[in-house]
């Protein structure tokens, strides 16, 4: 992969660093992408940045994602991005979910208010997917009112999940995952499992 970069192929290589990312390959997508990073440019810098903040997020280094996407992320705040490209939407999704992991819960609410004001113009996916992170940030600042009690019961085994952000994070509290992660936040271990 680092070879396409020296080949001048950046493209291919920020598919190679899916591919590892995909494959729970997180050491060797994450250096791949810190030397990609700088080499791209416009919508494939911002897909990169992203791709890098979220493979730190799935690891639990929140503020390293933080720091990561920030660049990118203020100069969508700033109005000087003002397209909802999947590649913008991408970058403030990460940034806003650092931010949320960090507990810094009016910021992630103004990283994905403007998500979802540049989704309006993307597929109804994305619209709903910040409008979700909005109510995500909301009912953990509190703001519960439309939100009610449901108590349920289960006869079999349950399947709790939280897509691709929330589930490592679910089990991560359960005291599944990488071990100096939990011990860092110090979480009993229960299952000691690194690709989580």
């Amino acid at each position: 992969a680092l070879a396409l970069l020296d080949e001048n192929q950046p493209e291919q290589a920020l598919l190679r660093a899916q591919a590892l990312q995909r494959s729970g390959q997180y050491q060797e997508a994450e250096a791949l992408l810190r030397r990609l990073v700088p080499a791209l440019a416009g919508e494939s810098r911002r897909q990169a940045v992203a791709l890098l903040g979220r493979l730190l997020i799935q690891q639990a280094r929140f503020a390293e994602a933080s720091r990561v996407v920030a660049s990118e992320a203020d100069s969508t705040l700033s109005c000087s991005v003002s397209n909802g490209s999947p590649a913008t939407l991408a970058v403030l999704e990460v940034a806003g979910l650092s931010h949320y992991y960090l507990g810094r819960l009016v910021e992630a609410e103004r990283i994905f208010a403007r998500g979802a004001q540049l989704a309006e113009c993307a597929p109804p996916s994305s619209l709903a997917r910040f409008s979700n992170l909005q109510g995500m940030v909301a009912l953990a600042g509190g703001e519960l009112d439309a939100v009610h009690e449901i108590v349920a019961f289960a006869e079999r085994e349950t399947i709790l999940s939280g897509c691709v952000i929330n589930s490592p994070q679910l089990l991560m509290l359960s005291g599944i995952g990488d071990p100096d992660a939990l011990r860092a936040h110090d979480i009993d271990i229960a299952v000691p499992l690194r690709g989580v």
